[in-house]
């Protein structure tokens, strides 16, 4: 039984495509009749076939495993999208935020370059300042010895006078 039934399926597939190809009524009516006996012939195939039967579930069996995992994958693949398209929305967030801080510390330069030439001016100053200490502690260290030479020339006549 089983070796007649793709002789027969194939025959329907043969004779289908000509039946809608033909325009002739005379032909017409014969080949629907004949289209019609073959699929009659098909669903006895189908429902009377336990080979068949026996054949497409082990297929479903061997394949359902398979698509479940696959499935199972995909939806895992979809939710990975998702958690990584959200993640990327949080990071384009936080790197907008220090774009802009950027930007604004980016004001903070001419104050930078102000503060530099102040710097410089300060050294400069600090350094006439310290020349100026210098030359004053020179000055006091003149004045005390010309103090103690007068104190010296001051006191020693009077020592002499006694």
């Amino acid at each position: 039984m089983a070796t007649s039934s793709p002789a027969k399926s194939s025959d329907t597939s043969s004779s289908a495509p000509k039946s809608g190809s033909t325009t002739q009524g005379g032909e017409e009516s014969s080949r629907t009749t004949e289209n019609r006996y073959q699929e009659d012939s098909l669903a006895e195939d189908f429902i009377g076939n336990p080979t068949r039967d026996t054949l497409a579930e082990g297929l479903i069996g061997l394949l359902t495993p398979s698509i479940e995992n696959l499935d199972k994958g995909i939806t895992g693949a979809r939710e990975a999208q998702i958690e990584l398209k959200e993640q990327l929305s949080q990071l384009e967030t936080q790197l907008t935020a220090i774009n802009q801080e950027l930007d604004k510390s980016a004001d903070l330069e001419p104050y930078v370059i102000k503060l530099l030439e102040s710097k410089k001016k300060i050294v400069v100053v600090n350094s006439m300042l310290q020349d100026a200490q210098n030359r004053l502690n020179r000055v006091h260290q003149n004045c005390l010895q010309e103090t103690t030479k007068r104190r010296t020339l001051l006191e020693s006549p009077a020592v002499n006078k006694q």
